[in-house]
Order: C-alpha cells, then sequence, then structure tokens
C-alpha cells in the first residue's frame, strides 16, 4: 500500500496530456449552439467556455474552426470532437477525434510560432 501511495503522490502534478496548451491565439469553434471562443487549446483538444446547455461526456459534436491570420493557407475548416466534461459553470472540454487535414496543419503552425 505505501509503494501505490508513493507513485500516486509521485504522478500528482505531472502533465499527462500528450499535447502542450496554448491560451493565445485565441480560436473559435462554430458549433450548433453558436460560436465559442477557447480558453485554451492543443493539437488535441479545445476548452472552451460558457457553453450554454449541457453536454454528456462522449457526445459527438461536429463544428468549424476559425484560425487567426499567419496559421497557413487553411483558416477554416471542420472538426469532429468528443466531448470530454462539461462543468456546471458551462466550461466545455473537448477531444479531437477528426479534423481537417490542412486545419491541423494550421494548429502546428500556431504551436510553432
Amino acid at each position: 500500500m505505501k509503494v501505490l501511495r508513493a507513485l500516486g503522490q509521485a504522478w500528482r502534478g505531472h502533465e499527462r496530456r500528450r499535447h502542450r496548451r496554448f491560451e493565445q491565439p485565441v480560436l473559435e469553434l462554430h458549433l450548433a449552439g453558436g460560436c465559442h471562443r477557447t480558453r485554451n487549446w492543443s493539437l488535441g483538444g479545445f476548452r472552451l467556455s460558457a457553453v450554454p446547455g449541457r453536454y454528456r461526456p462522449g457526445t459527438r459534436l461536429e463544428g468549424t474552426i476559425v484560425l487567426p491570420p499567419g496559421a497557413g493557407r487553411a483558416e477554416t475548416g471542420s472538426f469532429l470532437a468528443e466531448v470530454v466534461r462539461h462543468e456546471a459553470d458551462g466550461e466545455l472540454h473537448l477531444r479531437v477525434l477528426e479534423i481537417a487535414p490542412a486545419v491541423f496543419v494550421g494548429l502546428g503552425v500556431l504551436a510553432a510560432m
């Protein structure tokens, strides 16, 4: 039991995400419920604030992402994401399942800036 507790403490605070998070630049995501701006984003997901309604984990959402200038040739493109969690304050966490290749490249360009 002591070994498990020690391992748990060692992992606490350790970042387990695969992709680095970025707060800037802010991205626009158009979902069925309207236009939302990212609080942070990565190549693997998005965190949005004040999203109305209630989405259950596992719900799949289709949308369009709008990239800011400087991201390359693709400025908009489609994506499919899965809800990881939807907090009581409206914060929505999405994991990307599919994304237009040109938009993925554009996100990579933004991440490298």
